[in-house]
């Protein structure tokens, strides 16, 4: 199983609280964390500092730098398939179900929720704090460029 992480500096101490929640109940996980630096003290470190506002049309929103970079996983971690979580996330038990997720025809899947407070997007959201990213059909449909244009 393959879990990505991404973090700002501000957010590197909770970095490893949650990875150390992972590893206790999936010791055999591959971590990727992507960063803004290169000196961030974790494993599979990508520095994607300069990657994202610029390239997303989405850039004058209200997401942060680390949200708006998602969508160019595929392009960015070398894998077929990602469980992606917040670095807010504690693992409290084994992801292999959710890793056995059936992505077959998808490209990422995610927790529909309803929102408590407003959202001028509507009602209903996704939480993308842990998901699911099948990288491979994203590169064979090329929806990556779509999703950053």
């Amino acid at each position: 199983m393959v879990i990505v992480y991404t973090a700002t500096r501000n957010y590197y101490r909770y970095l490893r609280t949650t990875i150390k929640s992972l590893f206790e109940h999936n010791p055999s996980a591959k971590v990727y964390v992507l960063t803004e630096d290169d000196d961030a003290p974790f494993p599979n470190v990508i520095n994607v500092s300069g990657l994202a506002p610029d390239r997303c049309v989405n850039k004058h929103t209200p997401f942060s730098y680390m949200s708006l970079l998602r969508p160019q996983i595929a392009d960015i971690v070398p894998e077929d398939k990602v469980i992606y979580l917040d670095v807010d996330t504690i693992v409290c038990e084994d992801l292999t179900p959710l890793w056995e997720t059936d992505m077959t025809g998808k490209w990422w899947g995610a927790v529909k929720e309803r929102q408590t407070w407003h959202n001028p997007y509507g009602p209903d959201y996704y939480n993308n704090g842990v998901s699911i990213y099948h990288l491979k059909q994203m590169r064979d449909d090329g929806i990556v460029p779509v999703l950053v244009k």
